[in-house]
């Protein structure tokens, strides 16, 4: 069970050093400043998110994971495409931060996981507001 736990931090430490770039990408495609402003933000908790599984993961085993795959994640549409698939990419995230959050028994893991559960769903509400706006 725990191996399975510890596979699931591997792979979203790997998804967020994957939307730190895409995110970097996605600001530079912003045309209007109130966007930018937001995508920047969530790049920066995407930062944070990072540090913070990597710092989860090492509490479990003991070693600093790192991404190992090349990052993938590239913006190829126009900035709407991008914000509606970046909305439920965050949705996404949500669900698999509430599944982490619920399987753990260790109170400081548990803070941690919530404070990400809460800005995964702060993004969703922002990249919807984005999305309205820019429609």
């Amino acid at each position: 069970m725990m191996n399975e736990r510890i596979k699931v931090y591997e792979q979203a430490i790997e998804y967020q050093y994957h939307t730190i770039h895409y995110y970097g990408q996605l600001q530079k495609q912003m045309e209007d400043s109130t966007a930018s402003i937001l995508i920047e933000q969530i790049r920066k908790d995407k930062m944070k998110h990072l540090r913070v599984l990597q710092e989860i993961h090492n509490y479990y085993t003991g070693m600093c994971y790192q991404s190992q795959t090349p990052c993938t994640l590239v913006c190829e549409k126009e900035s709407l495409q991008e914000i509606e698939k970046s909305l439920f990419r965050e949705n996404e995230n949500v669900r698999m931060y509430r599944s982490l959050y619920f399987g753990s028994t260790d109170t400081p893991v548990r803070d941690r996981l919530y404070d990400l559960v809460a800005d995964t769903q702060e993004h969703a509400i922002q990249l919807t507001y984005l999305y309205a706006r820019l429609k």
